[in-house]
């Protein structure tokens, strides 16, 4: 096959995209697509196919049962990763997840509010 069919849902319910990937593509690969239609950083998407997470370097096609022509995923949005990036303590690390969470904006909602705002005490100048 040129091409794999991809049924992604956002939790919410609310939304649904269709896309037709490259069969070597990877769960990250996906993510990136999803950033750029939904606006939401990979940082903050966890991808599941029936009960399985999809971790960033696994195969779509390989999640794939072998009679099926399509796969269908859902979106669950976690603040977690950033969270953690946050509290990491590790100057690079928690600049890059500032910035995941200021493309996020309002979506992200009062935990991240107040992860943002518990960096403003901090003394390194980066963060």
């Amino acid at each position: 096959k040129d091409t794999v069919n991809i049924s992604i849902r956002h939790m919410s319910g609310d939304e649904s995209i269709q896309l037709q990937i490259a069969p070597q593509t990877t769960t990250y690969g996906l993510k990136m697509l999803i950033a750029q239609q939904w606006g939401i950083p990979e940082i903050f998407q966890q991808l599941v196919s029936g009960t399985k997470t999809l971790q960033d370097h696994d195969s779509l096609v390989a999640t794939m049962k072998g009679d099926e022509d399509s796969l269908r995923i859902t979106m669950v949005m976690s603040l977690y990763g950033a969270l953690q990036d946050l509290a990491s303590g590790r100057e690079l690390i928690q600049f890059r997840a500032l910035q995941s969470l200021s493309q996020l904006g309002r979506k992200a909602g009062p935990d991240a509010i107040a992860a943002v705002a518990a960096c403003l005490e901090d003394a390194d100048q980066i963060v």
